[in-house]
């Protein structure tokens, strides 16, 4: 899978409007709800306005491998997803900036992949979730001491283990909630 400098310069030069952190954070939206990577919904979503057929097809390219990488990662007994984010050598702000363009990106995949339109969402489910708003809404301080790096660990281990809870309880509540309201319908 592309690094986050590598996926930010394919999204740059197919001038996608987008950076890397919110893209892959929308990738691993739709996937915690459908567990399928669909390319219509990516190129509607965030390669619209690009022309070159070579940038765009880098982009699906790009897209594609990191949706493999991610479903392998998230699903892994051993813990291994990590959301795309700038290295620590980066600035604490420029970080903590990436993180919440993630959240948003996440709280774009799970919308546009339908989540809450088939069925109740669990509580802890939305607990998360709402978190994750949280955590888009966020400013970035321009401090850059210890306690402000613990806080953005902690924030991205805690943002890590949910998306991997999100991945594993919202798909089985989708498709039960979706086939107990087509069970209801059919007498």
């Amino acid at each position: 899978m592309l690094d986050y400098d590598e996926l930010n310069g394919v999204l740059l030069r197919a001038q996608a409007g987008i950076r890397a952190a919110e893209c892959h954070g929308f990738l691993c939206g739709q996937l915690c709800v459908t567990r399928a990577y669909n390319s219509d919904v990516w190129h509607d979503y965030l390669l619209a306005d690009i022309d070159e057929d070579e940038q765009l097809q880098a982009c699906h390219t790009a897209f594609s491998e990191m949706a493999s990488a991610i479903e392998t990662q998230i699903d892994s007994p051993d813990l291994e997803f990590q959301p795309l984010l700038p290295d620590d050598n980066q600035s604490l702000p420029e970080r903590g900036v990436a993180l919440a363009d993630w959240c948003s990106g996440f709280l774009s995949g799970l919308g546009t992949a339908g989540i809450g339109q088939s069925g109740t969402i669990p509580k802890e489910c939305s607990e998360m979730i709402d978190d994750i708003a949280r955590i888009a809404r966020a400013s970035s301080a321009d401090a850059e001491d210890e306690e402000d790096e613990r806080a953005l660990t902690e924030l991205i281990e805690y943002l890590r283990m949910g998306v991997m809870m999100l991945y594993q309880e919202l798909p089985d509540n989708m498709e039960s909630s979706s086939d107990h309201n087509s069970s209801e319908g059919v007498h």
